[in-house]
């Protein structure tokens, strides 16, 4: 017989290791918001990003990384910052693709995601949003999340939004919620 033990309930100190692992987690996701510019609505893209990353590439004691432990392997995927700038390429049947002959065949967005499918398989795509859907004049929170396996990424980090928001020196407005993937 297995024995389970559960905590006192409303008492968060019978419970120190889940609620260590949650403020952990909160405290990466608000740094990956600070250090990409966005709002703290979009906290949800942040979380998962950071429980991403940082269990495919923080090991624990026994310098084992937790995505190691559960693939028997490293990931395959790049480890690049939440919210900074990156170049795609969308699909050709895409509306992102009806370009004239000689305009750019890649475009301007930032890294919110890494796709993983079920048990966690790495889907060989990023999620990304255009970069002109966030700073133009059209709300940013109807933005789409694009996925794509065509990713470059910069040898400089950049945060197109958190320069953004040093210029104007005020937070961006209507940045509230990101429109359905």
């Amino acid at each position: 017989a297995l024995a389970h033990y559960t905590s006192i309930p409303f008492r968060s100190q019978s419970n120190g290791i889940i609620e260590r692992t949650v403020r952990v987690a909160v405290e990466g996701a608000r740094t990956l918001l600070i250090q990409a510019g966005f709002p703290e609505a979009w906290w949800f893209l942040a979380l998962q990003y950071w429980c991403t990353v940082y269990n495919a590439f923080v090991a624990d004691g026994d310098g084992i990384t937790p995505w190691e432990k559960r693939m028997g392997d490293k990931p395959q995927f790049k480890m690049y910052p939440f919210g900074a700038l990156v170049l795609y390429k969308p699909a050709k049947n895409h509306p992102d693709f009806n370009l004239n002959k000689f305009d750019a065949r890649v475009q301007p967005a930032v890294l919110v995601s890494v796709d993983l499918g079920p048990g966690c398989q790495w889907r060989k795509t990023y999620g990304v949003i255009k970069l002109s859907k966030l700073l133009g004049t059209r709300r940013p929170s109807r933005a789409t999340i694009r996925r794509s396996c065509d990713i470059m990424f910069p040898e400089t980090v950049t945060f197109p939004l958190k320069q953004k928001l040093n210029l104007r020196g005020e937070l961006m407005m209507d940045m509230s919620m990101p429109g359905p993937a």
